[in-house]
């Protein structure tokens, strides 16, 4: 083949690469102005102040404490039907485990003003060993508020089920609005 019928043949194909090149470079211009709009609105606020900070999806909390034996756990079935056989073990679809955050002078008559989850771990013992140590400045994105299940279309989530069992097994009071923190690593 000659090169001029080469350079013919080759004609269509690079404005159609050419073509196709630019659409990916729209499509990325538009991903990093949406992730533009998106920035992270962030606050450094005093742990008990986390409930009244609703608008922020990250918080920073200062002069909290994680009180490492009042844990609660929840964990999900997997949806029926199940894929396992019956006589093999509960299937679990999602772990949900929550430690309560407070200031260094809590008592427990006082409100819970922010709660600490894990994430990419399967039991309470290990949430507990992630968190464990943590005080003073704790950081994290807000996953749910305590009370998102009494607004309209809100289901009730795992975090506000393992709450519901830490509340009840040692009779502590959820601040309304407490932030539930994905524990951020160290």
């Amino acid at each position: 083949m000659s090169r001029a019928r080469w350079r013919q043949r080759r004609g269509p194909v690079d404005s159609t690469g050419a073509a196709f090149a630019l659409c990916v470079l729209c499509i990325a211009a538009t991903t990093a102005c949406d992730k533009l709009a998106k920035k992270r609105v962030e606050a450094r606020v005093v742990v008990t102040d986390a409930p009244k900070h609703e608008k922020e999806d990250w918080l920073t909390l200062t002069g909290a404490k994680v009180l490492l034996d009042r844990g609660g756990a929840y964990e999900r079935p997997c949806p029926w039907p199940r894929t396992t056989p019956r006589n093999a073990p509960g299937c679990i679809d999602h772990y949900f485990y929550v430690f309560p955050l407070v200031p260094e002078d809590w008592t427990p008559t006082e409100e819970i003003p922010a709660w600490v989850t894990c994430s990419e771990v399967k039991s309470l013992d290990a949430c507990r060993a992630k968190v464990a140590g943590r005080t003073g400045d704790i950081s994290g994105s807000v996953a749910v508020r305590v009370g998102d299940r009494e607004r309209p279309g809100r289901s009730v989530s795992g975090w506000e089920k393992a709450i519901d069992q830490v509340v009840e097994a040692h009779q502590l009071k959820p601040a309304p609005r407490s932030p539930v923190l994905r524990s951020s690593d160290p």
